[in-house]
């Protein structure tokens, strides 16, 4: 299960963020939810691996043994997306000609949808509500279910327990794989290899051979980098948090003092007695909202009628 389940509970409405991703022969605009949960943000990961199919670097790998091409052309295949979130990768396979179903919890499928209807393919690509854990239940398996070309991942586990990922996988790919046997077998390793133990994609054809001491150093090395990036990131939400919480302070200020602005004057008697709101805080022996205006770009030079800055009242 992913970590997204402990961060959902008792979430506020989401705020969006859209943002334009160059992905070199074409861009997508995707919109992402950064303070509603851990899978409705754009990781790196997620960005790279849309660029590396918009830049045809998969494609263009080969087996260096056979020479036959290790992933799918991505024209008119059936792409599956998992713990897509925004939908980078998946929309990046779509803009590509694919069929693409980008599949998260429930609660993401309206993001998902925004932004399939925000880069217009609407024709090519659908949102789906997909659970690991209840996988065998989903279109994606059985009988009836159709054939998958590509499935699509990018850093959807971290240090959960790994299993419903592994068994959805397993259950999707199992009549792949029973009929391509070695094949299938080889082609994981093979990326695993070149993926894992230098942690980059080299040159089409190139195999870089790691032993299981070099693959454990390179794994310890991205969750160091990724533990990294989520005290990074959550640092960030806090700063934005507080700078919500300082704006709400000064909005409050404004309008309860009747300015418009932070450095806006406020006139009476016909225009010979003028304030501001760093003079009003400070004639109030408010040091707070004092230091609050002045982050926000308050004036300090400002002058009022009796030709004083507001600093003089403090």
């Amino acid at each position: 299960m992913r970590q997204d389940q402990a961060d959902a509970a008792g979430t506020a409405v989401p705020l969006p963020l859209v943002q334009e991703i160059d992905l070199g022969p074409f861009a997508l605009h995707i919109e992402t939810w950064p303070k509603y949960r851990i899978g409705s943000s754009l990781w790196p990961s997620g960005v790279l691996l849309a660029k590396a199919l918009a830049s045809g670097t998969l494609s263009a790998a080969r087996c260096p043994k056979t020479g036959a091409q290790l992933l799918p052309a991505l024209h008119d295949a059936s792409v599956l997306e998992l713990g897509a979130g925004p939908g980078a990768p998946g929309l990046a396979a779509a803009r590509l000609g694919a069929r693409v179903a980008l599949t998260d919890y429930a609660e993401l499928v309206p993001l998902m949808e925004r932004n399939i209807a925000l880069n217009q393919l609407t024709g090519t690509a659908r949102a789906v509500a997909l659970d690991w854990s209840a996988a065998a239940s989903s279109e994606f398996a059985g009988d009836d279910a159709a054939p998958l070309d590509l499935i699509l991942a990018a850093d959807v586990v971290y240090f959960e327990e790994q299993d419903p990922l592994v068994d959805a996988l397993k259950l999707f790919f199992e009549e792949t794989v029973q009929s391509a046997g070695r094949a299938a077998s080889n082609m994981a390793k093979f990326v695993f290899e070149q993926v894992g133990g230098r942690c980059k994609l080299m040159q089409p054809g190139d195999v870089v051979r790691c032993s299981e001491a070099e693959i454990a150093v390179a794994v310890r090395k991205m969750e160091a980098k990724m533990r990294k990036q989520q005290a990074k990131e959550r640092k960030r939400q806090a700063l934005m948090e507080k700078d919500l919480s300082d704006w709400q302070k000064i909005k409050s200020f404004l309008d309860l003092n009747h300015f418009e602005g932070v450095n806006a004057a406020k006139c009476s008697w016909f225009g010979f007695r003028k304030s501001y709101p760093l003079h009003t805080a400070a004639k109030e022996g408010n040091r707070e909202i004092v230091l609050l205006l002045l982050k926000f770009g308050a004036d300090r030079r400002q002058k009022d009628h009796h030709g004083r800055v507001a600093l003089q009242y403090l």
